[in-house]
């Protein structure tokens, strides 16, 4: 079994401050929401599916590429040296349905039966009522911030047949 973040960026890897600065160009990220992330990623082993916005677009998805947000350093034990794992799951990004994302993730993970722990982290709340346990709200102001990181690994935790039970 296996754990996914749905993961949106604008909002959460980047923020009010970025967004003004002109150093960081037209698609700005906030490398340090990106490593809050990757803390959230090595805690939890999941792998991320992008639900933004910018999936499916190019020249935005090169961005991540480029500034690392799929690229996790790891400790490897028993090393002295970790590595970068590669951690964007195979199946990378929700497909665009009735531009709410709530559906468009229930759509995902009914294609993905193997997903049995799932968190979504974005800034606009239009999720489905069973989804709510499984999603953390970021602010538009500061992204992605430390506060978010332990409620991450808390939803990572909680089980899709949890949510059976609780229903």
């Amino acid at each position: 079994m296996s754990a996914v973040l749905f993961l949106d960026v604008d909002g959460v890897l980047n923020n009010e401050a970025v967004f003004r600065d002109r150093r960081f160009g037209p698609f700005p990220i906030d490398h340090q929401c990106v490593e809050r992330v990757h803390t959230v990623v090595r805690e939890t082993g999941c792998e991320i599916v992008l639900s933004s916005s910018w999936r499916g677009m190019e020249k935005l998805e090169s961005k991540l590429v480029g500034d690392g947000v799929f690229s996790v350093y790891r400790d490897i034990p028993g090393r002295q040296f970790g590595e970068f794992a590669f951690v964007r799951h195979q199946d990378g990004q929700t497909k665009r349905l009735e531009g709410r994302r709530g559906p468009e993730i229930a759509e995902w993970l009914s294609r993905h039966p193997e997903v049995d722990r799932y968190a979504i982290l974005d800034d606009e709340s239009d999720m489905l009522p069973e989804q709510m346990p499984h999603f953390v709200k970021t602010e538009f102001q500061g992204g992605i911030m430390d506060e978010h990181v332990p409620l991450l690994a808390a939803a990572l935790a909680r089980s899709l047949s949890e949510d059976k039970a609780d229903g």
